[in-house]
């Protein structure tokens, strides 16, 4: 596929390309400062709106998504979600979880990433949730997700998920995931909300 499109537009791809080893690269200079939030009990916070962080996120992943052939969803069932919050560990966790979803997705036929975001009509909490069209994670796996040093990737080394539950709970928040083999999978943050305008 890729030697298709380079023969039809070399300069395009050469650009995405570029971007992806940028996003490589930065992911590898990150882990210190993740590892750093992850075991940090004090998190510096500021007021931060949840759905522009989010398409923060996405807008770092466009390139390998359109490379990819990627459809991303978003639905943001809000008009303004404040939250308080460390903006770097949080960028990560949705970064964490992107890039799982687009392991996942490797092989799949069709590549949906969904991101829902929904106020609780009960209390005072916000969730996003994260939705692949992946593989779907098996029953014998589900229980061990997020322990740490866990990983079902042969380059992995299971810190990861461990790492977002940590930096969510430091949040006073919380993370689930809904999943079954071959089906997707969908992880969920839960985080209290300061303002909803």
């Amino acid at each position: 596929e890729l030697s298709i499109c380079f023969a039809h537009d070399e300069t395009a791809v050469k650009k995405h390309c570029a971007n992806i080893l940028k996003c490589a690269d930065m992911i590898r200079d990150l882990n210190y400062k993740i590892l750093k939030i992850g075991k940090s009990c004090n998190l510096q916070t500021e007021l931060v709106d949840l759905t522009g962080l989010i398409d923060r996120c996405t807008d770092t992943f466009k390139d390998l998504f359109e490379i990819s052939h990627v459809l991303v969803e978003k639905q943001y069932n809000v008009s303004s979600v404040s939250i308080r919050c460390n903006a770097f560990g949080l960028e990560q966790v949705f970064n964490n979880l992107i890039t799982n979803a687009l392991d996942a997705m490797a092989d799949a036929a069709f590549k949906q990433i969904s991101i829902t975001v929904t106020r609780h009509p009960d209390a005072e909490m916000v969730s996003v949730w994260i939705t692949d069209t992946g593989s779907g994670i098996s029953d014998e796996v589900l229980p061990r997700i997020f322990l740490p040093n866990f990983t079902t990737k042969h380059n992995g080394n299971g810190l990861g998920l461990a790492i977002c539950k940590h930096i969510v709970e430091l949040h006073k928040g919380d993370i689930e995931i809904i999943s079954r083999q071959g089906f997707g999978a969908s992880f969920g943050i839960h985080l209290p909300l300061e303002i909803v305008s």
